[in-house]
C-alpha cells in the first residue's frame, strides 16, 4: 500500500512539473478541482439519476500545459423511496381535417388525436378508441380523362379496279375521348395496306383537254406575252399508255395599248466653266442634263443636282504696294546724321531690298548708300539738303511715298528765330488783363523746325512722354494712351483757379504743328467722379463728347482737351 501511495505522489509531481520554455511562462498542466455536491434526483417518485461536476482549474492548464484527464461529470442512480401514482391515459382534442387525398373528384381526409391528456403513467391504462378518423371528401373538380382508341374499322375497297392498289382502315380516339385536359391517343388513326384486284388493267393513251382561257398580259404597259394551257387528262395515260403529243402551253404577243413610264437618267457632266476670278478665290460650275433618257409618260425625274460648283483660283491676288509710313522732314547741322524711314504693304509684300530712295527726283545709288526701307545719311554736308522720297517695288507694282524735306544748317543759330511769335490764352470773364482784355500772351516758336532729333510732326507715340514747351504758368506735354494724363496737361502751379461754373473760361487757340484744333481747359475729375474722367479720355480719342465737365468742384489740377461740344 505504501508503495502505491509513493507512486501516486511521484505521478502527481510529474503532472505538475513545470518546465521553462524560452520566451514564455512555465508550462502548467491542468488539475481537477474537488467534486461538487450531487444534484437532486431527476424524478420525484421511484428511481431516477443525479449528477455531480468538477472543473479543470486546480490548476488550469497554461502555457501549453495538458488538459485534465478524465470526466468532468459523474452520474449515479437515485431512489426517492416514494411510489409514483398510477395515471390512465386520456385523449387530446381532435386535430383539423387533413387535405383531400386527391386533387379531382372524390377522395378521403383524416384527422388525429393523441393519448396525452394525460399520457398513461406508472402502469396506467392506454386510451380507448382510435387515434385517427377518416371521412370522404369531394374536390369539386372533374379529373382529366386520357383518350383511348376505338376498334379498327373494316378495310376499305381497293383504290383501283385493276391490278394492285391500296386500301385503308380507321379508328377513333373515342374509347374514351380525352376530357378535362386528358392526353390524346398515341399512335395512328389510319392504317394502309396493299391490295390486288387480280384483274389486268387496259392500256390507255393520253388525250388533251380543251385549251384554257388566255392569261392576262405579262406587262401593264406597251407589249408583252400571254399564255393558255391544256392538260393530258382527256383521258390521262394509264397502264403503259403513251402521253399526249404536243405542247401543254401556248404563248402569244399582247399589247396593253398603254405607253410605259420612262425614268430620267443623267447625261455625263459637261466641262467646268471658266473661274469667276483669276485670283483671290472664285467659283466655277459644271452642268449635266436629265436626258439620257429624259423622263416620259409619268416616269421619275433624275435624282441629284443638275449643277456642281467648286472653288478655284484660290491663290491670293497681287496687290500693288501701298505706302503706310512716309519719311518725315528733318533739320540737321553739317556733320550730323539723319535717318529717313519708309514702309509699305502689299501682296507680295515688298522686301527691304526692293525699296529705292530719291533725292530731288534722282534715284540714289544703292551700292553707295546701302539703303533698304531706311535711308541713313552720315556726316551731312550742305549738298545733302533737298527733297527725299522712297519708292516701294514688288511684282504687283510700285508706290511712291510722300516727300520729306532735309534742311542743313551751318550752325544752330541759323535754324530758328529766337523771338517767339504771339500766342494768346483766353481767360475767364473775371480775369481781365491790364490792357482791358482777357487774353494772356504765352508765346510760341515759329514754324521753322529745330535742328537735331525732333518729335514726329506734332504726333505722339503711345507709351512716349515728351515735354513740349513751358508757357508762363502753364506746362504742356504729351503722355501715353493708358489713362495717365492722356493728351495735354495744364498745371496752375499754385494759382487760384477761377470760378468753375464759368463756361467761357480758358479757350486756348493753338496752331502748333498744324493741329488746327480748338482746345478747352476743363477741371480734372476727382475721386468719386470716374465717369467724367472716362468721358474726358473718350473726348480726346474723338469717340464721345466732353461737354458737361464745368460742374466739377474746383481744385489745383486742370486738364486741357479737345472742345468736343
Amino acid at each position: 500500500m505504501r508503495a502505491i501511495i509513493c507512486f501516486i505522489i511521484v505521478l502527481l509531481g510529474l503532472m505538475v512539473y513545470v518546465s521553462p520554455v524560452h520566451g514564455q511562462g512555465e508550462v502548467i498542466d491542468g488539475g481537477w478541482s474537488d467534486w461538487g455536491p450531487w444534484s437532486g434526483c431527476s424524478v420525484t417518485c421511484e428511481s431516477g439519476t443525479q449528477t455531480r461536476d468538477r472543473t479543470c482549474t486546480n490548476p488550469a492548464p497554461a502555457n501549453g500545459g495538458a488538459d485534465c484527464d478524465g470526466l468532468a461529470e459523474e452520474t449515479q442512480a437515485c431512489d426517492t423511496e416514494v411510489s409514483c401514482p398510477v395515471i390512465d391515459g386520456g385523449w387530446s382534442d381532435w386535430g383539423p381535417w387533413s387535405g383531400c387525398s386527391v386533387t379531382c373528384e372524390s377522395g378521403t381526409q383524416t384527422r388525429d388525436r393523441t393519448c396525452t391528456n394525460p399520457a398513461p403513467a406508472n402502469g396506467g391504462a392506454d386510451c380507448d378508441g382510435l387515434a385517427q378518423e377518416t371521412q370522404a371528401c369531394d374536390t369539386g373538380m372533374p379529373c382529366p380523362v386520357d383518350g383511348g382508341w376505338s376498334d379498327w374499322s373494316t378495310w376499305s375497297v381497293c383504290s383501283v379496279t385493276c391490278e394492285s392498289g391500296t386500301q385503308t382502315r380507321d379508328r377513333t380516339c373515342t374509347n374514351p375521348a380525352p376530357a378535362n385536359g386528358g392526353a390524346g391517343c398515341d399512335g395512328l388513326a389510319q392504317e394502309t395496306q396493299a391490295c390486288d384486284t387480280e384483274v389486268s388493267c387496259p392500256v390507255i393513251d393520253g388525250g388533251w383537254s380543251v385549251w384554257g382561257p388566255w392569261s392576262g398580259c405579262s406587262v401593264t404597259c406597251e407589249s408583252g406575252t400571254q399564255t393558255r394551257d391544256r392538260t393530258c387528262t382527256n383521258p390521262a395515260p394509264a397502264n403503259g399508255g403513251v402521253g399526249c403529243d404536243g405542247l401543254a402551253e401556248e404563248t402569244q404577243a399582247c399589247d396593253t395599248g398603254v405607253p410605259c413610264p420612262v425614268d430620267g437618267m443623267w447625261s455625263t457632266w459637261m466641262t467646268w466653266s471658266t473661274c469667276s476670278q483669276s485670283c483671290g478665290g472664285g467659283t466655277q460650275a459644271r452642268q449635266r442634263a436629265c436626258n439620257n433618257p429624259a423622263p416620259a409618260n409619268g416616269g421619275n425625274a433624275c435624282v441629284g443636282s443638275q449643277e456642281q460648283s467648286r472653288q478655284c483660283s484660290t491663290w491670293a491676288c497681287p496687290v500693288a504696294p501701298i505706302i503706310t509710313q512716309d519719311p518725315e522732314s528733318r533739320s540737321r547741322l553739317v556733320g550730323q546724321d539723319v535717318t529717313f524711314c519708309c514702309d509699305a504693304h502689299g501682296f507680295p509684300q515688298p522686301k527691304a531690298e526692293d525699296y529705292e530712295w530719291f533725292r530731288d527726283g534722282i534715284v540714289l545709288d544703292k551700292s553707295v548708300y546701302g539703303y533698304s526701307n531706311q535711308l541713313t545719311l552720315t556726316n551731312l554736308a550742305l549738298s545733302d539738303a533737298g527733297e527725299y522720297r522712297c519708292r516701294a517695288n514688288s511684282a504687283a507694282g510700285a508706290a511712291y511715298s510722300g516727300s520729306a524735306q532735309l534742311q542743313i544748317y551751318g550752325s544752330a543759330g541759323d535754324s530758328y528765330d529766337a523771338a517767339p511769335s504771339p500766342e494768346y490764352l483766353q481767360l475767364p470773364a473775371d480775369c481781365v488783363q491790364p490792357d482791358g482784355t482777357r487774353l494772356y500772351q504765352v508765346g510760341k516758336c515759329d514754324n521753322k523746325p529745330c535742328v537735331g532729333p525732333s518729335y514726329n510732326s506734332g504726333q505722339y507715340q503711345e507709351g512716349e512722354e515728351q515735354q513740349l514747351e513751358t508757357f508762363g504758368m502753364f506746362s504742356l506735354d504729351f503722355e501715353d494712351g493708358s489713362g495717365n494724363e492722356l493728351g495735354l496737361a495744364v498745371s496752375t502751379q499754385g494759382a487760384t483757379p477761377p470760378d468753375n461754373t464759368d463756361t467761357t473760361r480758358y479757350r486756348f487757340y493753338d496752331s502748333r504743328d498744324d493741329l488746327g484744333q480748338t482746345f478747352g481747359i476743363y477741371k480734372a475729375t476727382g475721386a468719386g467722379d470716374s465717369s467724367k474722367q472716362t468721358a474726358y479720355q473718350q473726348c480726346l480719342a474723338g469717340s464721345s463728347s466732353g461737354s458737361g465737365s464745368t460742374t466739377i468742384a474746383p481744385d489745383n489740377n486742370w486738364f486741357v482737351h479737345f472742345d468736343c461740344s
